[in-house]
């Protein structure tokens, strides 16, 4: 974006040229926006002439200069007409037709024609236009969030403000007129036969429009067409270029219907329909989308709201009246349209980045005043006519020793309230001690909701390198890491002790694959905006992640164990009152970590109890005591009905481990597999007991054998419970044999060994023998015959 200084100076109480430029430039890059270039412009006026058109011939156009009393001939060109005066440039002794870049733009195209004055015609012109002048171009990105800076007035608004003087106010820019107020409607009345309506309130809460019914067409003022020129505005006509001036002064884009050329004398915002066309002012014709916001003419769109206008009532040669509008768009939706259009132009650059509602009206004033001074022949204005609510300031309230303590740095309270009043804030003392500010925030500066957006205005007006090079401190505490620590444990363990290979899959299920194997999750949460429709809910469980691993592996390995550590979430129905999770439907969600694994051989060479005891060395390893219980609750279709346990901790259940269900399995790999799936979070925040040294015995240790038959729904660690409760002197006991025949039916045989020792004396044969027949007679008790 460009801009001009001398323009910015128009709304400031000073003058440009007894500033020193370069300081000023420098400071506001500093304390506001990055001005990517600027550099001093001239206008070689001794070159340039204004000349009327006295003939066009077939071939050539004939124009007589009154400045310099000289006859011209130049080349010809369309759409010029005898008494047109257009600028003229010398070269030498030759003379060409002036263009954009005579007028300080960077743009060659040719100019249209003036309208001017007899006395500017004859030299006086070259008084009214400043032939010195500095250009700023400014990156888009550097101001787009501040679209109150989008226009000279905004700029003018921050350089008042580094300079320490006044802004002009801003009603010595608008006209009085008076403005009539309606909700969502405004009928037509005798002096503004129009009717507008809000028909897209949500697109356009603002709307507004000034009637004018008798108007002549006529060329635009060199003065106004040297400003647009200079930030590469094509001048066209008055008309047009009077919108154009005030967006680029107040940043309110405008645009003038021509109201002979309105099929139905209405003007209305709204959503367009299927299959709608418009054809745009620039030739080009679109098939418009159901989103786009559009301003119709009774049923037909007249222009592609905020963007660009309709060519069938763009005004010309021909109109006499006109219908100006301004409004406030939502800048999402002009961002949509065009985007989908690929249509960029100055009026969408200032929508979309939310303007000030209410400064529809001050442009529709703007553009009044600019009407009144440029000499055309008009009559019969209409008030101006608005619809939608009006956009209101609010307050924020900061302290004094808040701005203080994040700033870091020391502040003056009346630096405080200078420097937000001469941005347009206005701020009220509420407390002397502790100081506290109230700040109202203008329409204009909508987008400053919070406290540090107050903190970053007085900021950067005090001046970052003025803030106090001092490293913060922080407070450093200590941090417990067993937590990183166990999890590098247990993954060395899977990897290294167990022969497994670590994998990684989405947080998501992988709908496809579970269809394969004809299982879907009950209740998962469910992703608002799936990036596929085949990962579109969250985890309940790892263990597809590892049946999905061996079926993409089976065929190429007879023997594959994966592990994975990842993130499961369920949907809550609530709380319970002992503070446990009451998995359901709810509008919660709970997240765990889980340690999921899978042992497969596709030669069913797994065994329950080999698996069970390479699981339980990851146990020994983290000194966690686990109970393998079978458990009578249901449980997920991949584990087989007879040979899988509940592993329970205290009481509390960590996890689950058991054998494949074979017809489930079929669906995934040949064979057989070991599958478990444990609560990661309890697994790494377990804190085991402290391990003291204990002094070794001097006096020999005995291992003893006890074969037995017992039920089957005896397990392991009742028998291991039972052995070890017989004495002190017994101090482990440990399974080494397990037997079955299909005569035993209910009956299993199995073989434990268990240590005897006493530290304070070598044991004779005879209190061996005793605590043997001890053992005999504790697991006797649980129905078992010893051997």
């Amino acid at each position: 974006m460009k801009l001009s200084l001398a323009w910015i100076f128009d709304h400031i109480e000073a003058d440009w040229k007894t500033i020193d430029v370069d300081a000023l430039i420098n400071q506001f890059c500093v304390k506001t926006a990055e001005v990517e270039g600027f550099q001093k412009v001239s206008l070689d006026f001794d070159a340039l002439t204004l000349a009327r058109i006295t003939a066009v011939k077939p071939d050539h156009i004939e124009l007589y200069s009154f400045e310099w009393k000289k006859e011209i001939s130049l080349p010809l060109r369309s759409g010029l007409h005898e008494n047109d005066t257009m600028l003229v440039r010398r070269e030498g002794k030759e003379y060409q037709w002036a263009i954009m870049q005579d007028l300080n733009s960077e743009k060659d195209a040719l100019l249209s024609p003036f309208w001017c004055t007899e006395d500017q015609l004859a030299g006086g012109w070259k008084k009214e236009l400043g032939a010195h002048d500095y250009i700023l171009e400014i990156d888009n990105i550097a101001i787009t969030n501040r679209p109150d800076m989008w226009c000279h007035r905004g700029f003018a608004r921050e350089m008042a403000a580094l300079l320490k003087v006044p802004l002009k106010p801003l009603d010595d820019f608008l006209a009085p007129r008076a403005v009539h107020d309606g909700k969502n409607e405004i009928k037509p009345t005798e002096r503004m036969p129009v009717r507008i309506a809000l028909k897209a309130p949500e697109e356009c809460k603002r709307f507004a429009g000034l009637y004018i019914d008798s108007i002549s067409y006529q060329a635009s003022t060199l003065k106004i067409a040297h400003r647009l020129a200079k930030v590469d505005a094509k001048p066209i006509d008055l008309l047009v270029d009077l919108t154009n001036y005030v967006m680029f002064d107040i940043s309110q884009p405008l645009h003038v219907f021509d109201t002979e050329k309105l099929s139905s004398k209405e003007i209305v915002p709204r959503l367009a329909k299927k299959g709608e066309t418009i054809q745009l002012l620039d030739g080009q014709e679109i098939n418009l989308h159901a989103d786009d916001l559009v301003i119709a003419d009774g049923m037909q769109p007249i222009a592609l709201a905020g963007i660009m206008g309709g060519a069938s009532t763009g005004e010309g040669p021909t109109t006499c009246k006109i219908f100006v509008e301004a409004a406030w768009f939502n800048p999402s939706a002009i961002r949509r349209t065009a985007t989908r259009y690929r249509i960029r132009t100055e009026s969408s650059a200032r929508f979309e980045k939310g303007l000030d509602p209410n400064q529809n009206i001050l442009g529709l004033k703007r553009f009044y005043k600019l009407l009144e001074a440029s000499g055309i022949e008009f009559g019969g204005a209409s008030d101006i006519a608005s619809i939608g609510d009006y956009a209101h300031d609010h307050t924020i309230e900061v302290s004094h020793a808040w701005l203080e303590k994040r700033i870091g740095a020391s502040l003056q309270s009346d630096f405080v309230t200078s420097v937000l009043d001469r941005l347009g804030f206005h701020v009220v003392v509420v407390d002397a001690k502790p100081i506290v500010y109230v700040v109202t925030v203008p329409t204009f500066r909508s987008h400053v909701t919070l406290s540090e957006d107050i903190l970053e205005e007085v900021a950067r007006f005090f001046g970052y390198t003025n803030i106090p090079a001092a490293l913060p401190l922080k407070p450093v505490k200590p941090t417990d890491v067993r937590p990183l620590f166990t999890l590098r444990t247990i993954k060395n363990h899977m990897a290294y002790a167990l022969n497994m290979h670590e994998v990684s899959h989405y947080s998501l299920f992988d709908e496809h694959f579970l269809k394969s194997i004809k299982w879907q999750p009950e209740n998962p949460v469910a992703i608002i905006n799936p990036v596929s429709e085949n990962w579109k809910h969250l985890l309940t469980t790892l263990v597809p992640h590892m049946l999905k691993a061996v079926s993409e592996n089976s065929a190429s390995h007879a023997v594959a164990n994966f592990f994975e550590w990842g993130r499961i979430w369920h949907r809550l129905k609530k709380w319970s009152n002992d503070q446990k999770l009451i998995v359901g439907t709810g509008p919660f969600v709970h997240e765990e970590k889980r340690l999921a694994g899978i042992f497969y051989s596709a030669q069913n060479g797994i065994d329950f109890y080999q698996a069970k005891q390479q699981l339980n060395s990851l146990f020994y390893q983290l000194k966690i005591s686990v109970e393998w219980v079978k458990s009578d609750k249901s449980r997920e279709p991949w584990y087989h009905q007879t040979q899988t346990a509940s592993l329970v901790y205290e009481g509390v259940v960590i996890g689950t481990a058991g054998m494949a269900e074979p017809l489930f399995f079929a669906n995934v790999a040949p064979g057989n597999a070991f599958i478990f799936e444990l609560n990661g979070d309890f697994l790494i925040n377990y804190k085991s007991e402290t391990v003291l040294f204990d002094r070794p015995s001097k006096f020999p240790r005995v291992w003893q054998d006890v074969s037995m038959l017992v039920p089957l729904k005896i397990t392991v660690a009742t028998i291991t419970q039972a052995i070890t409760h017989v004495d002190d002197r017994i101090s482990s006991a440990e399974l080494i044999d397990r037997f079955e025949r299909k005569e035993w039916k209910d009956k299993k045989s199995v073989t434990f060994r268990f240590v005897i020792a006493d530290k304070t004396k070598t044991l004779t044969k005879d209190e061996i023998d005793q605590l043997f027949a001890a053992v005999q007679t504790a697991v006797t008790k649980l129905g078992a015959q010893v051997r």
